[in-house]
């Protein structure tokens, strides 16, 4: 291994020095060393003006801790995210007494053959149980399900103001140390959900468990990306994701077959999650912006050590200065919320972006919340649902590759048009009443919505950072992220529109991704290939600015009338 690896900024490697040069220090003459140092300031000068912090971090056996520790917490995200698709799952309807509840094809139809069975016969339901949910467990069935799906919403709402004190907390106190204390907690309130006495303290410890989830959620994508080496984030964060995971968790729900085990199983998974952070360092662009730039490069130099190498002491003076003055720049210009509608233009990117996440999350999770009712096991039917996505997420990055032209707009436009003609399939079996017969095609269709539903996730995603200028770039992220949680509240409950008519909640998922797909083409545009905005637009284009041009104009004409 050469003494010195020289590489652009813009590669994995950088001015490193291997740990075992400066153990075999001792051994070198002092004026091969003179000559090592005097190649160091003449050849590599100018490149050390030009790293940024990003170039500090490469492939190595850091990267690969922080990769293991992001699986951990993706799967603890994922998990408290799908619970209830497990526990709050509802049994199907047998048999009451000596009426045979299976040869009713509507749910409606057998809620009430099974009221008038047990008002008649006094009789126990026998039921099919997949999973031993809190439904099946505390009976409630049929009407009384309604219960668990409003649980479910209330725990979906915990996540909002969890993400948001998470991301608040994360910025005051560190990455690492509000996650650690997060991971805890969600712990902690596993275990308390394992003790739950009803329903009701059910809910209160799984809200109080999510609103924990939600500040993980926030922090840890922020948190993986700053410290995954810049030219290997993109292919690394589509590799660890969720859709592989939901693999892990349908396996980890058929071995524990019980609401009370999962939780259990859950709870212990956070072990090795917080043991693995524990071992990570903080990272250090949070360390640079809270100014402790000491610490900074302590945790830059343990980072290095751990790959093996070792950080030439002039490279990392230059990047924090640099890193120094970028934040200097930054507190120049304060941005809020308001300046996402600061022009025209911005509001209907913004506008147009928050509608589609509500819509995707709509689609997304009202379908997983009611996986009950497909043909099939549940576990199965999640398995196929994750590899689909997983293989949906590699091919949009083949795809993207080779083809230029195929840009988010197209593949937002594909995959929404997609969902829309699988749900216009399923109305129209619905309608037909022939639902039964085809109840493995309505399976079919529904994973395949659920798995575009990950293009629209990633094209609303690139285009949320692509479409807006650096300095609300967070803040627009920030804002769909909320509009996207409150499509998780509404999903649970948007499949008791089925109570009035069984395709109703088809109908309104096709009407909603219909408006989305209009506002979403006319209101962004292509970002394939452009680079990304840097400055805010000029006053003039604002909106009070607008105002303020054309009143200068009035003035204008009503001079030129006078004269």
């Amino acid at each position: 291994m050469p003494l010195l690896s020289r590489i652009s900024p813009n590669a994995d490697n950088l001015l490193l020095i291997p740990l075992s040069a400066r153990i075999n220090k001792q051994k070198m003459g002092k004026n091969k060393m003179e000559e090592t140092e005097e190649f160091v300031n003449k050849d590599v000068g100018q490149e050390l003006k030009q790293l940024k912090l990003d170039d500090l971090f490469r492939l190595g056996k850091y990267a690969a801790l922080v990769s293991i520790t992001a699986e951990f917490l993706i799967l603890l995200q994922l998990g408290n995210m799908f619970y209830m698709m497990y526990a709050g799952v509802e049994p199907g309807l047998v048999s009451c007494g000596p009426v045979n509840l299976q040869n009713f094809t509507h749910r409606k139809d057998r809620c009430e053959a099974f009221a008038q069975a047990k008002d008649r016969y006094k009789c126990t339901p026998e039921l099919n149980i997949q999973f031993n949910s809190v439904s099946s467990d505390w009976n409630y069935i049929c009407a009384d399900v309604r219960q668990v799906k409003r649980s479910i919403s209330w725990q979906m709402l915990a996540i909002i103001p969890g993400a948001v004190i998470g991301g608040q907390l994360s910025d005051l106190y560190g990455r690492r140390r509000i996650m650690l204390v997060g991971i805890l907690c969600v712990m902690v309130c596993q275990v308390l959900v394992y003790f739950s006495p009803d329903l009701l303290w059910f809910t209160i410890i799984r809200s109080i468990t999510q609103l924990f989830n939600g500040g993980i959620i926030a922090i840890q994508m922020v948190f993986t990306v700053e410290n995954l080496p810049k030219n290997h984030r993109f292919w690394l964060t589509n590799l660890i994701t969720w859709s592989p995971n939901m693999i892990v968790y349908a396996l980890m729900a058929w071995a524990t077959q019980n609401w009370q085990h999962l939780t259990l199983l859950m709870a212990a998974l956070c072990i090795p999650a917080w043991i693995f952070l524990f071992f990570l360092s903080e990272s250090p662009r949070f360390l640079i912006q809270k100014h402790r730039f000491d610490d900074a490069k302590r945790e830059l130099q343990r980072i290095a050590r751990i790959d093996g190498v070792v950080v030439a002491e002039e490279m990392m003076e230059r990047v924090v200065e640099s890193e120094r003055a970028l934040q200097t720049q930054k507190k120049k210009s304060k941005y809020s919320f308001i300046h996402l509608f600061y022009t025209c233009r911005l509001a209907r990117y913004t506008v147009a972006l928050a509608f589609s996440l509500l819509t995707t999350s709509m689609l997304n999770y009202s379908l997983i919340f009611n996986m009950e009712k497909l043909s099939g096991s549940i576990y199965l039917n999640t398995i196929f649902m994750g590899l689909f996505r997983y293989g949906v997420n590699f091919a949009a990055i083949a795809a993207d590759k080779n083809f230029k032209w195929l840009g988010r707009k197209a593949v937002h436009g594909f995959a929404e048009g997609v969902s829309i003609l699988a749900l216009v399939l399923l109305i129209t079996l619905y309608v037909l009443d022939i639902q039964t017969q085809y109840r493995s095609l309505i399976t079919v269709t529904i994973i395949l919505v659920l798995g575009m539903t990950t293009l629209l996730y990633v094209s609303n995603g690139l285009l949320s950072s692509e479409l807006f200028p650096t300095g609300i770039r967070n803040l627009s992220f920030s804002f769909g992220q909320v509009f996207s949680r409150i499509g998780v509240v509404i999903a649970p409950q948007l499949f008791f529109l089925a109570d009035f008519w069984s395709p109703l909640p088809y109908i309104t998922l096709v009407v909603i991704a219909s408006l989305d797909f209009i506002l979403f083409y006319f209101n962004t545009e292509e970002t394939k290939g452009k680079p990304m905005p840097d400055s805010m637009p000029p006053r003039e284009q604002s909106w009070l600015g607008r105002k303020k041009l054309d009143q200068e104009l009035l003035d204008v004409e009503k001079k030129t009338e006078n004269n």
